[in-house]
């Protein structure tokens, strides 16, 4: 019987909204969102991707992760002030020929403006993907209008087959 003054039991008007707060709140759902928050906000790249703009599908289908895929690993040295028409030469004549096909897994093309070094990588979904292309006269032809570029005397120009391995997935999320 709660002796002392009146209202010493009672809860201060703050205290007293929350409780109410907390009690009446509505359960989350499972699969709404991280325990005890809402789910996540959509990004400009979640509405892209939505739209269509990046195609994950293939990447996801066919290179998950920890499966060996195959690579073509080129390295070149570029003449003093031809960078930049090395990459657009590589844009415009190289990559649309490997793009093309449907075996490309991954492209890149890593530049070095320091050292002059243009560093491209292919991966292929099958060890024989990239043979079909570099015996083609178009690509040859591509790789002629690219190797004008290349500083023959201090080169470095190296081309490997490589074995590839996707150490993570691309994150897609679904709606």
């Amino acid at each position: 019987m709660g002796g002392g003054p009146p209202g010493e039991n009672e809860l201060p008007q703050y205290w007293r909204d929350m409780e109410r707060r907390v009690t009446m709140r509505r359960p989350r759902t499972l699969g709404s969102g991280p325990s005890g928050r809402g789910p996540r906000r959509k990004s400009e790249i979640d509405y892209w991707a939505a739209a269509g703009l990046y195609d994950y599908s293939n990447q996801v289908r066919r290179a998950e992760a920890g499966v060996a895929t195959y690579g073509r690993l080129s390295t070149a040295r570029v003449r003093d002030g031809q960078m930049d028409a090395a990459h657009l030469t590589y844009e415009t004549l190289v990559a649309p020929l490997l793009r093309a096909e449907p075996d490309l897994l991954d492209l890149y093309l890593v530049v070095d403006q320091d050292r002059r070094v243009l560093v491209s990588l292919s991966v292929w979904a099958t060890p024989d993907a990239f043979t079909r292309v570099k015996n083609s006269y178009a690509y040859k032809d591509a790789m002629q209008s690219l190797s004008t570029h290349f500083d023959l005397e201090d080169t470095i120009l190296r081309s490997d087959d490589v074995e590839t391995y996707r150490l993570t997935t691309p994150r897609v999320d679904d709606e």
